[in-house]
Order: C-alpha cells, then structure tokens, then sequence
C-alpha cells in the first residue's frame, strides 16, 4: 500500500472517531434529560407541577399552564415537605409530563420556552 492510501486510511479513521464521539456526546444528554429519576408511584395527574411559595419563577410557570389552558397538579414544597423527599425533588419549579400510560414525556426545571412547553403537552392530551 501506498503512503498516500495509508494517509487516507488515517484521516477516514479519525473522521470516523470524531463523528461517532460527536453523536454520543449529543445523543446522551438527549437521552438523559428524557430520563425521570423520580419516584412517581401513587401520584396521580399527566402534567406536574412542583412548586413553593417563594418561588416567582414557579409563579410564572403556573401562569404559563393556566393561559394555555392545562390541567395540571401542583404539589407545594410547603404543604408536604416529607412527599417531596419521598418524590425525589431537588429544585422548582420542576415541571414533569406524562402520558397516559404514566411514563414521562419529559421534565422540565425552570421556566420553560413556550414551544417545549406547548410540545410536551400535547403529549399528555
């Protein structure tokens, strides 16, 4: 084989390293943040919203359910801390959508855009 075939052998392995290490560094996160490590048993609702008082981005959230006309359920931090703990919450607002089969869609902690918000709803219609 010719130095220049090795050279090319070369250059089309490293292209190949870098696209697969490319895809696994996207395709993870992806993969995780769909990922509930929540302990949901013996909750009941398709859209989730867990909140406190002091919260003003919880606030906003809850807004943007009501103007787009979600049912949803609120669990505040404030009426039961121990279901929180036995739920797994670590933050609010954290927003969290099921289907009707119970499996999350997805979740959401902060105030989310308004067209990931809309998207993963119609998942729990």
């Amino acid at each position: 084989m010719g130095e220049t075939a090795v050279r090319l052998l070369v250059v089309a392995g490293v292209v190949v390293a870098a696209l697969v290490v490319a895809r696994t560094a996207w395709w993870l996160p992806a993969w995780r943040a769909g990922r509930s490590r929540l302990d949901l048993i013996g909750v009941e609702g398709r859209v989730l919203l867990f909140t406190d008082r002091r919260c003003t981005r919880c606030d906003a959230v809850r807004d943007m359910l009501v103007a787009a006309g979600a049912g949803f359920l609120e669990i505040r931090y404030d009426d039961d801390p121990d279901r929180w703990a036995r739920i797994g919450v670590e933050a609010v607002p954290l927003l969290v959508v099921r289907e009707a089969s119970g499996s999350v869609v997805g979740q959401i902690g902060g105030v989310p855009r308004r067209t990931r918000l809309e998207r993963m709803l119609r998942h729990a219609e």
